[in-house]
């Protein structure tokens, strides 16, 4: 045997039983750790010695790299390469972490890559005595989380959807609850104002009902002049939707007419509100194309809410038979669930586009 040999054989048997090592150390880390410090499946773990070459790689590594374990093991971290991955960032991460001796984090998020497929890692170096532990997070699926929900939820709501583990790109079909409110008179007024002034006055209104909807940790679903739709019971289902819809409904109405109240002491005719809500089930989900995506629901049930906001009186909230049937339960189970005491009157029948019996309805008066 030439000592050539010997010594590619010695560096063999070092960097197996190194290797030996680091799977046992995993071993016991798994067993010692809470399961939130416990590797996923896609996270990548890579050790690197102090000459820079890769000694260890689990499973997910050589996967996301497309090569086998012996073809990583010995490789130079600059060398590999990946469509989201550079060695050479990784490199220098390794060795800023060595000459700080201290642990270093980066989030790398790939390049050219759109809404739908954008990919996005958290890397952190740490550095030990033989060299330094490289550990890839794969934060894809929070970071498109985050993209899809962000613009319409509160971060309190977000953070307990990225826990969740619900994607909304995944469609999903179950039954919740929709709002719409809208000005009545307002287009009558606004015609009569410069443009200035309509932005004002629709920007404070605005500002007072989205406040409410967040701060009550619905979902906004969109604004279309000024109306305003929001969810409750996506993306995280809830059993109280519909009583939950109800009682942001009274705060909506009432932050309303202090606004008026406001319009009124400037000198301005006050537009009324009015509101319908509509329980039922629902396709929801991120829908859309590549240009233009929304967090938003589609179904009969939707068009139904819709319908009734347009029948509701300023003023008014009025909600369908189901949703008065499923806050009666809420109720049952919790009489003090209500945000303020309220009647529930039955209101008149509307007439909804594919239907043909009349929606019966029920309007929240306060008692």
């Amino acid at each position: 045997m030439s000592s050539a040999e010997r010594i590619d054989t010695q560096e063999y048997l070092r960097l197996k039983s190194e290797n030996q090592r680091l799977e046992q150390e995993l071993r016991q880390l798994r067993h010692r750790s809470p399961p939130e410090t416990i590797l996923g499946m896609r996270d990548m773990l890579l050790v690197v010695g102090l000459s820079g070459e890769v000694t260890y790689a689990n499973a997910a590594a050589q996967t996301h790299f497309r090569l086998g374990r012996e073809a990583m093991l010995g490789k130079p971290l600059t060398a590999l390469s990946s469509e989201d991955l550079d060695g050479l960032t990784l490199s220098g991460l390794v060795r800023d972490a060595g000459a700080v001796h201290a642990p270093l984090s980066l989030e790398v998020t790939s390049r050219g890559a759109s809404e739908l497929n954008a990919r996005a890692f958290c890397i952190t170096a740490s550095p030990t005595p033989t060299g330094v532990q490289l550990l890839i997070s794969d934060r894809s699926n929070l970071r498109r989380v985050e993209s899809a929900l962000a613009r319409y939820i509160s971060p309190k709501v977000l953070e307990s959807v990225l826990k969740s583990g619900v994607d909304p790109y995944q469609a999903s079909k179950y039954e919740l609850s929709v709002l719409f409110a809208d000005l009545r008179g307002f287009t009558a007024l606004s015609s009569q104002m410069r443009a200035e002034e309509v932005k004002k006055l629709i920007d404070e209104y605005l500002t007072v009902q989205i406040d409410i909807v967040i701060q009550e940790g619905a979902t906004l679903d969109k604004i279309v002049g000024d109306e305003v739709m929001a969810l409750f019971g996506a993306p995280l289902p809830a059993e109280d939707h519909a009583l939950w819809a109800i009682n942001t409904a009274l705060k909506m109405r009432e932050g309303h007419r202090r606004l008026m109240a406001l319009w009124t002491a400037r000198g301005l005719h006050p537009c009324p509100l009015g509101i319908g809500i509509n329980s039922g089930e629902m396709v929801v989900g991120h829908i859309g194309s590549k240009q233009q995506m929304n967090y938003t629901v589609l179904g009969h049930s939707v068009n139904v809410g819709a319908r009734l906001c347009a029948a509701a009186q300023g003023g008014e909230i009025l909600i369908s038979n189901r949703s008065f049937e499923l806050a009666k339960e809420a109720l049952a189970q919790n009489p003090a669930s209500i945000w303020r005491a309220v009647k529930f009157v039955r209101g008149k029948p509307v007439n909804a586009k594919g239907i043909a019996e009349p929606v019966q309805t029920v309007s929240v008066v306060e008692a």
